[in-house]
């Protein structure tokens, strides 16, 4: 069997792979919160916490993870909640979930040891076995340990840092170390005798925590304690700000809740729901995101959060888990360096008669795409030049009807065929819809429906459309709403409730406002009705003449002040405005990734590399069937480059936030 996956990567291999460290996903299955101990400390209990729990037949689950594994490969998957091992049928799933994956078990090691070893093979699963003195002895609870860790069961030790258990962790740490098992030190986060955890811990007894961050002969061991001191203790500023920055979680991480919900990470909003919901592990159709994303959090809970060109070197090694004895990372690997031949395979020129070399030509596509950042192409649409508004500060509030000359009406049948083309040699992208209003567009809403079943879709929209057909009709997780409040047409109550509701059944939904000097003095307004309800707000400078002004570069300092203030995102607000207020600096020449992973596609269906319309950048039209993306970086041509996050190569930083896709 691991012959075959070494030999032939191309039939072994998943249909999205993590391209990334750690090449695998790191799940967090919190299997139930069910628990046949009752810790004082335990603040799930303490905040009045329920017995969540769903049973699922094991074969049900082994088709889920089947399925996983068919689009991501092995994976680790790590169990928590809750006491996992109480679960129905607990060992038969590790055992088939072993098969594929490797597993840590979060655990008070309460199980039947024997029974646990003779359903479950060693070699990919380790225990993290959580050691409680209110129901264990150490000494009794030190040899279920050394049983496993000798049997071929790799095993650590967490104790929590409760301040009664304090003058007892030396003893404990010790007689641990003593036989060479790592002994975890977690801060205790909640509340004792009034005081308020870990903030409250006194002088001495932060002295004692940080004290065992650096005495153990293991060094692995020492960074671990010193991070989880460090992010619950010291809470160092330089942790907590990640809001806005990008992280690979949810693309590479996520956690898997009881009633089957899968949210990108831990961090919660005020009112105690998840800041963002992919999806439900039940459902055939759940995605993760396939690219970084932006932190969405106020503030980050986790110390081991991976983000993108940020202490990488630190929190690389902390996602360290047992290698699959067939499904190994290194395949992964040398899947990637594959790469390179992929893209000269793709220039070559093909004989009329090569089917094989034509499909190694698309794939190869596929490949060179997938392995650059952002790691899919993006697309914007501008569906049509038709809209049921007339904003009195719209680009074309003057030249509707000039521009609805370039549209094209092709039907529902012939959109299909030309999106599942585009996917067969470019594999899944982002679609981001505008025009124009594109739900006026004829079968817009079953069109997105089968859009999202092999790609991620973003719209442009008043919301003037019907919300609850497209409810009904579009799942969420696949489909981010830029929807456009326009004051002058609709109001603040009824625009409200629909992206309420939209919200409500999990679509990811952000507000944009057009900065119309007449409309400066509402903005405080308009924030804080939508940030009451956790829903974004984002100034769009207003691009045009008013009273004799030139919009944006003439915007006055105490308006351009005004915007960054009222606008969720102030690094994205800042940079618009100064780059719509200074002249343009030539990009020409420099290489440019416009053209291979983005392009602009107008109503008649040409598409061109980016915004300007010019035969030099044209990539062929999709209607009739001559689109084509470059596949390699080509130089910008233009003198004055209008865009201000061109994919410049080399530059990513400055552009590869704002290219993100649904979470």
């Amino acid at each position: 069997m691991a012959t075959n996956i070494k030999d032939d990567l191309t039939k072994n291999l998943p249909r999205f792979p993590r391209t990334t460290p750690p090449y695998r996903i790191h799940w967090n299955w919190e299997l139930s919160y069910r628990c046949n101990y009752k810790c004082s400390y335990c603040q799930y209990w303490a905040k009045g916490g329920k017995e969540e729990y769903l049973y699922v037949d094991i074969n049900r689950w082994k088709e889920i993870w089947d399925r996983i594994f068919e689009k991501y490969w092995s994976s680790h998957i790590r169990f928590s909640g809750g006491e996992p091992t109480i679960y129905p049928n607990f060992f038969d799933l590790v055992a088939i979930l072993l098969e594929k994956n490797t597993v840590d078990i979060t655990t008070n090691l309460s199980f039947d040891i024997n029974l646990f070893t003779k359903k479950v093979k060693p070699g990919a699963i380790s225990i993290s076995a959580s050691f409680h003195p209110e129901f264990d002895e150490i000494k009794s609870f030190l040899d279920k340990i050394l049983f496993l860790h000798h049997d071929g069961y790799p095993s650590t030790i967490s104790y929590v840092a409760y301040p009664p258990h304090l003058e007892k962790i030396a003893y404990f740490k010790s007689i641990a170390e003593e036989k060479e098992i790592m002994f975890k030190i977690i801060p205790f986060q909640g509340r004792w005798r009034g005081k308020h955890y870990p903030q409250d811990y006194t002088t001495e007894e932060k002295n004692i925590l940080e004290g065992f961050t650096t005495d153990s002969q293991n060094s692995h061991l020492n960074e671990l304690n010193t991070r989880w001191y460090e992010w619950n203790v010291k809470k160092e500023k330089v942790e907590v700000e990640k809001k806005g920055r990008l992280c690979r979680m949810g693309q590479m991480y996520a956690i898997i809740h009881p009633d089957g919900k899968v949210t990108r990470c831990c961090a919660r909003d005020a009112d105690d729901s998840f800041v963002e919901t992919l999806g439900s592990i039940f459902d055939q159709d759940f995605r993760l995101l396939d690219a970084p994303s932006l932190c969405k959090a106020d503030r980050c809970p986790c110390f081991k959060s991976m983000l993108v060109d940020y202490e990488e070197d630190k929190w690389l090694p902390l996602w360290e888990a047992p290698e699959h004895p067939v499904y190994k990372p290194e395949y992964i690997r040398k899947w990637l360096e594959r790469d390179k031949e992929a893209k000269e395979l793709s220039t070559m020129a093909i004989p009329s008669n090569g089917t094989e070399k034509v499909i190694a030509a698309k794939e190869a596509s596929k490949v060179s795409r997938q392995s650059i950042p952002p790691n899919r192409v993006f697309y914007t649409w501008d569906i049509h030049y038709a809209c049921n508004y007339r904003c009195s500060y719209c680009f074309f509030a003057k030249e509707w009807d000039v521009k609805a000359k370039e549209n094209r009406y092709p039907d529902l049948v012939r959109w299909k065929e030309i999106w599942d083309d585009i996917f067969e040699r470019y594999g899944s992208g982002h679609i981001h819809v505008s025009g124009g209003e594109p739900f006026t567009y004829p079968s817009f809403i079953d069109l997105v429906a089968y859009l999202t079943e092999k790609h991620t879709v973003e719209f442009d929209t008043n919301l003037s459309f019907d919300v609850l057909e497209f409810i009904s009709k579009v799942k969420p997780g696949r489909v981010k709403f830029a929807t456009a409040f326009h004051p002058e047409l609709v109001s603040i109550d009824s625009y409200l409730k629909k992206a309420l509701r939209l919200k409500k059944e999990g679509f990811d939904i952000g507000i944009n406002y057009v900065a119309y000097p007449p409309q400066l003095d509402r903005m405080k307004k308009y924030k804080a009705a939508f940030g009451r309800h956790h829903i974004s707000f984002d100034i769009m400078p207003f691009r045009g003449e008013y009273q004799g002004r030139i919009y944006p570069k003439e915007y006055i300092a105490g308006e351009k002040e005004l915007i960054k203030n009222c606008d969720s995102n102030l690094a994205i607000s800042t940079r618009m405005l100064d780059w719509y207020d200074k002249d343009k600096t030539s990009r020409k020449g420099q290489l440019c990734r416009m053209g291979q992973i983005y392009t602009k596609i107008h109503p008649n269906g040409d598409a061109y590399r980016c915004c300007y319309i010019d035969d030099r950048g044209k990539l062929g039209n999709l209607i009739d069937g001559t689109f084509s993306l470059w596949e390699e970086a080509r130089p910008c041509e233009y003198i004055e480059c209008p865009c201000w996050t061109a994919m410049i190569v080399g530059r990513e930083k400055e552009w590869l936030s704002h290219w993100v896709i649904p979470k």
